[in-house]
């Protein structure tokens, strides 16, 4: 069943800890058996917190980086952060698309993917679009898939719990291809 969003808007610095919290959440939902339990049980919610502090207060210095926020009701219900024209070769760079767990596979996901799509088609039409996905987290690699990314390559990554993992990069060569037909241009925006 969709999900009737209030609003997808841009992020603040004073959303920070619910982004954070919503990161944390979802990472612990989906990389269960992935990451350790005891970083997911006991590290993941404050180190989330420390990583969206941080980089509200690098965007405010010298970081480019956009991140739009979905809400519904009264609580923060799925974000995605963006850095564009991140790499001469891939282009911009979509680092976070996370859903409140509960709430996945009920339109939120697709409706921010395609405002990450409308934003950058403003502020960098002319490169792709990329992202890394971990192998083994099999319903963020379909829901790309189904998104239409290509898989182009992949590398092992390091893991805020210590491990390494490995990581495919999903791609896109334009950000017209993150637009969905998916009834969000009637979506509030701010």
């Amino acid at each position: 069943m969709p999900f009737n969003l209030s609003i997808i808007r841009e992020a603040t610095a004073a959303d920070a800890p619910a982004i954070a919290y919503l990161h944390a959440e979802s990472w612990r939902s989906a990389y269960r058996g992935i990451l350790t339990d005891y970083y997911l049980d006991n590290r993941a919610h404050e180190e989330r917190l420390a990583v969206w502090q941080e980089r509200f207060a690098a965007a405010d210095a010298k970081q480019l980086m956009y991140v739009m926020v979905a809400e519904g009701g009264d609580s923060l219900v799925g974000f995605v952060c963006l850095f564009p024209e991140q790499d001469q070769t891939w282009g911009s760079f979509l680092d976070n698309l996370h859903v409140m767990p509960g709430l996945t596979g009920r339109g939120i996901g697709r409706q921010l993917l395609s405002e990450a799509g409308r934003y950058l088609m403003t502020r960098a039409p002319h490169c792709g679009v990329c992202l890394w996905v971990i192998e083994q987290n099999y319903g963020a690699r379909r829901f790309y898939e189904r998104a239409g990314a290509s898989i182009v390559g992949s590398r092992s990554n390091q893991m805020p719990d210590g491990q390494s993992v490995v990581a495919d990069r999903c791609q896109w060569c334009s950000p017209d291809l993150l637009l969905a037909n998916d009834g969000a241009a009637g979506l509030q925006t701010t």
